[in-house]
């Protein structure tokens, strides 16, 4: 499951501050982050009682492609037409909610908090010796975080996960070369996200039953759940390397990532590859979410920073790279630093999957 799960994480840095207490007290290595979604950083906090994210919410759609790799023992391929869709909004998070388990409850608290939903529908097969097996996955996480002035600190994540993902190396049958998840995983934080209580229904077994466990989550780096850790990436500032924490629900605990952030880089208008990439900016435009002005040829020109993320191991395995819309003036951040393209890397050679920008826009809720 460990390995099903590590294909996922999409799905599945820059500037970490050190702070340090005068009188030689706890270090800290937590990342800044900021709300590099927005046009301009609202004074006093960008998520409010007032935050026009409790009524509208931006919704990005991704095109799949798949990149066969260099494995010759057998084939791990998804078929074109798969989609993937984010949306990003605010809610109410109510502290006393029945829901929330007893020991994090706080009466009279209520929190506005980001939520963050992705929805990954995606078909394709296995294929050993001539033998062929046909799958469909289908991955819904939805995420709770506080503001950007919090750290994003985690709230709440829950992962539907109906997966079929690789195995081994050079599989001996059809059989050995993947494995199945059905799993339904809920992650509660306390307030302060120290803390999680981690419940998980393994739906493939003979008799579900929901099972409970809990986390001590750390304090030297920034804790992120793994369901948002694209959209906290998106807070970071766009140089240097960073190292998180991020919690997966599947192993129960955190793990240690590194993102390393590249320097700025053009988006090529004349590669077919990210013709989808560069109609959807230029609707956003069009639409007045994105601000980005034409050149003297009647151009809008874009750039991007690539972010890479990797498990903080001398045994990596395979890492993932994030495309994020440059952030050229911070004052004035005309492309929210959207998400523009993202590639996993699977494991045992069998290829990357892509997931380019086909659709931003800004919605009432």
């Amino acid at each position: 499951m460990k390995k099903a799960i590590k294909v996922l994480a999409l799905a599945l840095c820059a500037g970490s501050t050190i702070l340090m207490a005068a009188c030689g007290g706890t270090v800290s290595y937590k990342t800044t982050t900021s709300p590099n979604w927005e046009i301009r950083n609202p004074a006093g906090g960008e998520l409010n009682e007032n935050s026009d994210r409790l009524t509208r919410k931006e919704v990005a759609t991704y095109a799949i492609t798949f990149e066969k790799g260099s494995n010759t023992s057998y084939s791990f391929e998804y078929n074109q037409g798969g989609t993937y869709t984010t949306e990003f909004y605010a809610v109410k998070y109510d502290w006393n909610d029945a829901s929330v388990p007893e020991e994090y409850r706080l009466s009279d608290t209520t929190d506005v908090v980001y939520a963050y939903k992705t929805t990954l529908a995606l078909t394709g097969s296995v294929t050993v010796n001539g033998a062929k097996r046909d799958f469909s996955n289908a991955v819904t996480t939805l995420s709770y975080f506080r503001s950007a002035d919090n750290n994003l600190t985690p709230v709440y994540s829950k992962q539907d996960i109906v997966c079929t993902s690789p195995n081994a190396i050079a599989p001996a049958d059809l059989a050995s070369a993947y494995v199945e998840v059905d799993c339904l995983y809920e992650v509660y934080y306390n307030r302060d996200g120290n803390s999680a209580i981690i419940e998980t229904t393994d739906r493939s077994a003979e008799n579900p039953e929901k099972q409970t466990a809990s986390a001590g989550v750390g304090s030297e780096y920034s804790v992120f759940d793994a369901s948002y850790v694209a959209m906290a990436m998106r807070s970071f500032t766009s140089s240097g390397t960073h190292t998180i924490d991020l919690m997966r629900a599947a192993e129960k605990q955190t793990s240690r990532f590194t993102v390393a952030c590249g320097g700025e880089l053009s988006l090529d208008r004349e590669n077919e590859s990210f013709s989808t990439i560069v109609s959807a900016l230029d609707a956003a435009v069009d639409s007045g979410y994105l601000i980005a002005g034409k050149n003297d040829e009647n151009v809008i020109n874009y750039s991007y920073n690539e972010l890479t993320l990797a498990l903080a191991s001398e045994m990596p395995g395979p890492a993932s790279t994030y495309w994020y819309a440059h952030v050229s003036n911070s004052e004035l951040n005309t492309c929210r630093a959207a998400l523009i393209r993202m590639s996993e890397t699977m494991p045992f050679n069998l290829g990357n999957i892509v997931y380019s920008l086909s659709s931003l826009e800004y919605i009432t809720i």
